[in-house]
């Protein structure tokens, strides 16, 4: 019997898979090597999965990778830094304008960010500085019970900031791999598709959809995520089996537009 019980992520993030680390679970091998996740986003799935593996994790957020490397080997001096910082609207975007920083300083803005901006979303402009609003919300900065548990569960990981196919490529025999890629196609009027196909394109699903065939020539095992939609189910067509799971939408600012919408699992496990 598998426990229900889940360690919360650290980092807000639009499109985490919090919600379906229960699935994942039945799904994924009970005996494998290495687990791999080359789009770690929040690592809900990933702070929750393979505890006992050394692990494999990347983005191509090098913000993302280098905060996850603070708390792996600069957590004391990171949590300094936090703990300058103060939850209000001056000071955030006082913060988010900031420039000029050591990596611990880098972290420590990017968590915070994270932490009180709209929704969890990771957002840049066009020369790449961040730009999601303050969310107004009213907690405590620092969650040290998330900070233990995630530099635990880095202890190891070896950190990657690399493009998926550069990640997918130390995937060998035996390994299980966890792939929750952003979706370019809609499902359910998803709101950010027009964003997400300037950061992960159609060719992109395409080249991630030739990895994970090399994957299954590999006798390694996979998990993957991404729309329900036709165009995803065709081009996985014959790639392991699929199955659809329904969750509530969490992206929308109006409660009214949050609706239950289904996203697709592919797997050969």
């Amino acid at each position: 019997m598998k426990s229900a019980f889940n360690v919360k992520p650290l980092l807000r993030w639009a499109g985490g898979k919090s919600w379906m680390i229960e699935s994942v679970k039945q799904l994924m091998p009970q005996n494998y090597n290495s687990y791999h996740e080359p789009f770690v986003g929040g690592g809900s799935v990933f702070i929750n999965v393979g505890r006992n593996k050394k692990s494999f994790i990347s983005d191509v957020n090098a913000e993302l990778i280098n905060f996850y490397f603070q708390v792996k080997m600069n957590l004391d001096q990171l949590l300094n830094k936090i703990g300058e910082y103060s939850n209000n609207k001056t000071s955030f975007y006082e913060i988010r304008s900031s420039l000029s920083l050591t990596d611990t300083e880098a972290a420590a803005r990017f968590y915070y960010l994270n932490r009180l901006c709209f929704n969890g979303l990771y957002r840049v402009n066009k020369i790449g500085r961040f730009n999601v609003p303050y969310g107004y919300r009213n907690i405590d900065l620092i969650d040290l019970e998330g900070f233990y548990n995630l530099r635990d569960r880095l202890n190891n990981t070896i950190l990657l900031c690399a493009d998926f196919e550069d990640s997918l490529d130390r995937v060998v025999e035996g390994d299980f791999v966890f792939i929750d890629p952003p979706y370019t196609v809609a499902h359910n009027k998803n709101g950010f598709i027009e964003y997400n196909q300037k950061i992960f394109s159609w060719e992109d699903q395409e080249r991630l959809a030739k990895c994970i065939k090399a994957i299954i020539s590999k006798n390694a095992y996979f998990v993957l995520t991404n729309a329900c939609h036709d165009s995803i189910k065709k081009l996985y067509n014959n790639i392991g089996m699929q199955y659809e799971i329904e969750r509530n939408s969490t992206i929308s600012g109006k409660m009214k537009a949050r609706v239950r919408i289904s996203e697709l699992i592919v797997t050969n496990c």
